[in-house]
């Protein structure tokens, strides 16, 4: 690198491990004051955008999301308490009509209660409206299932410190296994509360990958601001659905536009939303 006037080194490769890095050589260019940094870093920096392809466990280490602080954590805690109770309060009447309708329509108990995985590993049961008889969904259960009504209850979960209004996806100990997310390089996603919604939540669908893609998004970029924007976007699935608002980020991706979102998540997310 001497009398060549480089600055920095941009390392992209697709597998770091095995001797495949020539960590020599790095090292020296790091002695010699040459930065050196990843091909997702590089991106993220040249464009304002990330290829969600290549997100890592690396990438999470070096980013911000896990310096979360007193004040960041102390402001979370309090606007997951203060949003939960007044929704709570603001849709009493819904929940106990909602509540009044599972019980007139079949017997059996009112609420659902499912063990899930929490924050460092530790299990809680996640509260809904019970939308399922006999291995099938009831006709109230598709109404609270399409309104989101049924995930109401959750909120007190959030009140007892379980989960948060906005973190990764809540997922049972049999999803874990099931998906291959058992080892300990998938451990960052107990870093931080499961939430009611989440990017995964309302982009992800079905796929796993773009799941745990959208989750590790999240904990690398989570802030106050990005979690009102959020809920917001939340409110507006609920209003409108969730077909009509992933039509809308389908028309944002031709305008190459995501209006709620920072730029840099903004760009990263248009390849999730069809």
């Amino acid at each position: 690198m001497q009398g060549r006037r480089v600055n920095e080194v941009i390392v992209a490769v697709r597998q770091q491990r095995g001797g495949v890095l020539p960590l020599r050589d790095l090292l020296e260019c790091r002695i010699h004051g040459v930065r050196v940094v990843d091909e997702t870093a590089c991106v993220e920096r040249q464009r304002g955008e990330f290829p969600i392809a290549s997100l890592k466990a690396s990438w999470l280490i070096y980013g911000h999301g896990f310096e979360q602080g007193l004040t960041r954590t102390v402001a979370k805690r309090i606007v997951d308490v203060a949003g939960s109770l007044v929704l709570l309060l603001i849709s009493a009447p819904v929940m106990a009509l909602a509540a009044l309708a599972v019980a007139v329509e079949s017997p059996g108990a009112v609420l659902f209660r499912q063990e899930r995985v929490g924050l460092g590993g530790r299990s809680f049961q996640v509260l809904k409206f019970r939308s399922m008889r006999n291995g099938q969904v009831t006709r109230v259960g598709t109404w609270l299932r399409h309104t989101g009504i049924d995930e109401l209850p959750q909120f007190v979960n959030v009140c007892r410190g379980e989960m948060s209004v906005v973190g990764p996806r809540p997922l049972t100990s049999q999803d874990i296994e099931r998906l291959g997310w058992a080892g300990p390089e998938h451990d960052w996603r107990l870093a931080a509360k499961p939430g009611i919604t989440g990017l995964a939540q309302l982009l992800a669908g079905r796929g796993a990958r773009s799941s745990e893609r959208l989750d590790r998004l999240y904990l690398r970029r989570q802030s106050l601001s990005l979690d009102l924007k959020i809920i917001a976007l939340s409110f507006a699935v609920n209003i409108a659905g969730k077909a009509k608002v992933r039509r809308f980020f389908r028309g944002c991706v031709h305008e190459r536009k995501l209006p709620i979102m920072p730029e840099n998540i903004r760009k990263g997310l248009l390849r999730n939303v069809d």
